[in-house]
Formats: C-alpha cells, sequence, structure tokens
C-alpha cells in the first residue's frame, strides 16, 4: 500500500488532498454535511494515492465545504479566492482579510453562488458571450493587482489556484455580470401615471400637503426600480431552485439579491 495512503489513514477525523501541489486538511464533519460524502471519500483516497508523501509535510490549509451549485462543490477557500479576485476585478477597494463565517465571508458565499448559477444559466442558452480578448485583458488586470500587494500574493500562493483555474474564475465573473445587467436592463418596465397615482394614495401620508404632480416623476422612477429589482429577485430565485443551490452556512434566501454583479 502506498506510503502516501498510509499516512492518510493515521490522521484522526481528518483527510488530506493534494489541490495544485498544496495539501489541504479537510475535517470530515463538514464534509458529511455534503450529499456526495461517499464519493468524495473515494477521490480523496485515489488522489492520496497518485500524491507525493514528501508533499504532505507542506503548510496545510484548513478546507471547508460552504455550499454545492448542482454537483460543484464550494469550499471556503473558493469563497475566498473568489473574494479576492472581485476586489482586483472591480476595484472594490483594498485587500482585507475574510474571516469564515463572519458577516462578509457569508456575503461573498452567496455572491459566489449566485455567480455560478447565473453563469451555468448563461451557458445553458448560449448567451452572455464573453470573447478571449476580454478575458485575456481582465486576467491580466487581476494578477498585476495581486502581485502588487505582498500579503495578497502571498496568500493567493497558499491558496493554490493555477493560472488556468484563475482564467476560468475570471471568465465566470464576466459572464454572470454580463448576464445580471442585460436581465436586469430587461426588467425594467415603464410605470404608467395610473400606477403612480395609485402608489400616492396609498402612501398620502409620506407626502404631505404637496399634490401628486409634484411627486410624480420620482415615483415613477422608484416603482420601475423597485419592480425591476422585485423581477430579478424572482429570476434568481427560480435560478436557485433549477440549479440545486445549496448555502450550508444558511445565508442565501429567497430575498438575497446579486450585489455586485
Amino acid at each position: 500500500i502506498n506510503q502516501s495512503l498510509l499516512n492518510c489513514r493515521r490522521q484522526v477525523g481528518s483527510f488530506f488532498i493534494c489541490v495544485a501541489r498544496k495539501p489541504i486538511l479537510w475535517h470530515h464533519e463538514a464534509m458529511l454535511k455534503s450529499s456526495s460524502f461517499s464519493v468524495l471519500v473515494l477521490i480523496l483516497i485515489l488522489v492520496c494515492l497518485f500524491c507525493p508523501a514528501n508533499s504532505f509535510a507542506a503548510k496545510q490549509l484548513v478546507l471547508k465545504v460552504v455550499g454545492t451549485v448542482e454537483n460543484q462543490i464550494i469550499t471556503n477557500r473558493d469563497v475566498e479566492a473568489s473574494f479576492t479576485v472581485d476586489r482586483a476585478l472591480y476595484d472594490e477597494g483594498n485587500f482585507l482579510p475574510i474571516s469564515y463565517g463572519s458577516e462578509e465571508f457569508t456575503s461573498a458565499l452567496n455572491r459566489l453562488l449566485i455567480e455560478w448559477m447565473v453563469r451555468d444559466e448563461a451557458d445553458t442558452f448560449g448567451v452572455a458571450k464573453v470573447s478571449e480578448a476580454e478575458i485575456g485583458q481582465s486576467l491580466t488586470s487581476v494578477k498585476t493587482r495581486i502581485a502588487a500587494n505582498s500579503a495578497v500574493k502571498s496568500r493567493w500562493a497558499t491558496l493554490g489556484f493555477s493560472d488556468g483555474q484563475l482564467k476560468d474564475m475570471v471568465s465566470r465573473k464576466l459572464k454572470a455580470n454580463r448576464f445580471i445587467k442585460y436581465k436586469s436592463n430587461s426588467s425594467y418596465v415603464q410605470v404608467t401615471d395610473e400606477e403612480a397615482r395609485d402608489y400616492f394614495n396609498k402612501n398620502r401620508l409620506k407626502f404631505g400637503t404637496m399634490d401628486f404632480e409634484s411627486f410624480k416623476g420620482n415615483i415613477k422612477k422608484y416603482l420601475e426600480k423597485k419592480n425591476a429589482e422585485d423581477r430579478l429577485r424572482d429570476w434568481l430565485t427560480i435560478l436557485r431552485k433549477k440549479h440545486k443551490v445549496t448555502d450550508l452556512l444558511g445565508g442565501v434566501s429567497d430575498n438575497s439579491s446579486p450585489e455586485g454583479l
């Protein structure tokens, strides 16, 4: 029996896997939450058989399953990587550390789950296509920003994502973002004067003594935006069921929105 497999079996309550030639510690209690537990165990054993025994001496990263999109398993490693790439791709401020279980982590997980299911939906219908040139340009920008921050660069190396995986990640984000924008724009429907007046009459106390004409424009803009958001949220709810999205931290609900996409 391969020595690396024996090393795996000697670990109490844990499994070691090699990802990008960096071992990751996976606690079995997190795996038990996944319906694919038995399949994962088989995969782990097979990987252990083919991973060099001396690779287990390298630095370890605790890996926890936090969600699924159909057959795609999402881990805290994926969430942290996605969070970092979002910061670099969309220039969303500095690269602050993200802590597992924090509100920020839950938000990043929600965003990633939406991103996965929207990208999958776009692929199903062959829409929201992104060119290789767009992907290449964005990939270069992301790599440059990661490399410019020594702490982020070091942490990214620890996460162990290859350039190919990073490219797939950037492509997924661009496609999901494009599809979300398309659906958002198409969800806008002009509000009639009658609908605006009905809202005005039902919320008369909000407007004081001023007449309807003074607020008509603002009311119509507000209702158009609200109705578009409601339609988009309903669409995401349908996708969540269609693509069998599961959030093991309980952060995704039918009222969640595609923030940041």
